[in-house]
């Protein structure tokens, strides 16, 4: 083996999506490409993956490998979805409170555990060479770069820094590559929502939204809301659901021009 493999960390939004397309561009094939899915993403999310399934095959790429943390214990219980689990144990997701518990279970943990069992990386690994992992940081998210960990048996790379693409160069390359524009990726459930993404959510997936006040009111009940209010902190989506009810009854009201607020970049890559 003479060439150190490539894996991409893919978070299924624009930094990720547009990594891709610049490997494309760039006559470089990933030997995997990884999503960790929390099943908590929006249906928009889900629907781009399977464009980007498409894409990839006819680009000569990998398709996605889509992983799910498993508990590493019989004994522990393996819940459907991070949502199932915070449901489950009357409890927010731990952003909520402060911690980035949720993205290291069900983001992180799945890859690493890929990692461990893929036996291409295995071996590089065992001929002194480190697995490179692909992450999409643009230009202007270098900070997140120097609190980035790097993995046991890898070394992270960041295509998108070394080639100078900020927001509007990554959206370029996805137009160039004939993609549509991947929506926010994002579990709905977020507690980094805004209030703008909570509102819009509210009006256009009222089911979902509906499902993350249930979680909201699970936890409250269960007593674990000690520190916090809701899974906005120190407000509820509930109060945000209402208060976005009324404006609609507002004569004139028109949703599609209420500004979302919503961040284009990866925030899990």
């Amino acid at each position: 083996m003479s060439k150190a493999p490539l894996i991409v960390s893919y978070g299924a939004g624009v930094n990720s999506t547009a990594m891709l397309c610049g490997f494309a561009e760039r006559g470089i094939v990933p030997d995997a490409i990884l999503f960790a899915d929390t099943g908590g993403e929006k249906p928009a999310t889900y629907y781009f993956l399977d464009v980007m399934d498409k894409w990839l095959e006819d680009h000569g790429m990998p398709k996605l490998i889509r992983l799910k943390y498993k508990p590493s214990r019989a004994s522990s219980r393996q819940w459907e979805s991070l949502y199932h689990e915070c449901t489950g144990s009357g409890t927010l997701p731990s952003l909520a409170y402060g911690w980035h518990k949720c993205s290291a279970k069900w983001k992180v943990e799945p890859q690493m555990k890929w990692l461990a069992q893929w036996e291409h990386g295995q071996q590089a690994i065992k001929d002194g060479m480190l697995v490179q992992k692909a992450i999409g940081f643009r230009v202007g998210e270098e900070r997140r770069r120097k609190d980035h960990i790097q993995d046991p048996g890898t070394v992270k790379v960041y295509p998108l820094l070394e080639w100078g693409w900020d927001q509007e160069g990554c959206r370029e390359a996805i137009t160039r590559a004939g993609l549509p524009m991947p929506p926010k990726s994002s579990c709905f459930f977020c507690p980094a929502s805004t209030r703008a993404d909570v509102a819009k959510l509210s009006i256009e997936e009222p089911e979902l939204f509906a499902k993350a006040v249930e979680m909201e009111r699970i936890a409250r009940e269960s007593g674990s809301l000690k520190v916090v209010v809701g899974l906005g902190r120190h407000w509820t989506w509930e109060s945000i659901g209402e208060a976005a009810k009324q404006q609609c009854k507002l004569p004139g009201f028109d949703n599609t021009e209420t500004p979302c607020g919503c961040y284009d970049g990866d925030e899990d890559d």
